[in-house]
This record gives structure tokens, sequence and C-alpha cells, in this order.
């Protein structure tokens, strides 16, 4: 598992034990059995409790980081249906 946050592999699971690459461009990684992850991030999903992501993110700095995505993503995707690619 990697992170670009300290905390956010924490987040997901408390009990894996992370390290610190600073070379990397997700510097925050554990090695966690592929079966545990897929078991919390399936439980995640079922239970999510919001109908707009962006909107359900507090954390100013990151839910700005995700709007600039989601506008490349949008503007992207524009281009895609104008030139009509499927």
């Amino acid at each position: 598992m990697r992170a670009r946050k300290a905390d956010d592999i924490e987040a997901v699971l408390p009990d894996a034990i992370s390290w610190v690459d600073q070379g990397a461009d997700y510097p925050y990684r554990a090695e966690v059995p592929a079966e545990a992850a897929a078991q919390v991030l399936a439980e995640r999903v079922r239970t999510i409790g919001y109908n707009n992501f962006k909107k359900s993110v507090r954390e100013r700095g990151r839910h700005d980081a995700y709007m600039r995505v989601w506008e490349v993503m949008r503007r992207w995707g524009q281009r895609c249906r104008d030139a009509g690619v499927g």
C-alpha cells in the first residue's frame, strides 16, 4: 500500500507497519496482505455514506487537489466527446 500523506495508510489499516521512502512519488508505504486490504476496502465501499465525493472531503488542501484533478479529467472527457472517441 502506498500513500502521499503520512496518516492515510493508518486511517485505512491502523495495524499496518509503514515506512517512508523519501525518493518515491508515494513516500508512505506499508506491506499489507492483499486479502486484508481487499476486505477493508470492500467494507469501506459498502458503507459509503455520501452522494458527492468532492463535497465529502473536509481537509481543504486535499479537497482543492481533488478539484484540480477533477477539472483536468473533465476537460479530457470533453475533448474525447468532441473528437467522437468512445
